[in-house]
């Protein structure tokens, strides 16, 4: 079998443009019907064939509960520290300085100028 280089470099682009634009629908519609079926076939694959042996079923949950294991210290230091929070918000609070007290010698005087 013989390769004819001259007959490649007269194939362009422009010659293979009227097919593709006369069944580009067509063609992207196979194409997108492939690549749904296949998303389909994926997904019903994971679900209701989705079969695990005894051993990664032991590993998924010895994984799982190192993961999720209980800090009985941390936990009580949270739960105290939130309490102690709360006991601070329910005391009275008592104001040590006035702030919208006038200051002496100010009382008479205007900060708008005059106006």
């Amino acid at each position: 079998m013989r390769f004819d280089i001259k007959k490649l470099s007269r194939l362009s682009f422009q010659d293979m443009l009227p097919p593709l634009t006369r069944y580009s629908k067509w063609v992207f519609m196979l194409l997108f019907l492939v690549a749904f079926g296949s998303g389909m076939l994926i997904w019903y694959r994971n679900i209701y064939q989705g079969g695990w042996s005894d051993e990664v079923k032991r590993q998924y949950v010895e994984s799982t509960f190192r993961e999720t294991s209980f800090r009985d210290e941390s936990f009580r230091g949270a739960i105290d520290s939130i309490s102690r929070r709360a006991e601070s918000y329910q005391t009275d609070v008592r104001v040590k300085k006035d702030i919208f007290a006038p200051f002496p010698g100010l009382v008479g005087s205007s900060s708008t100028g005059g106006r």
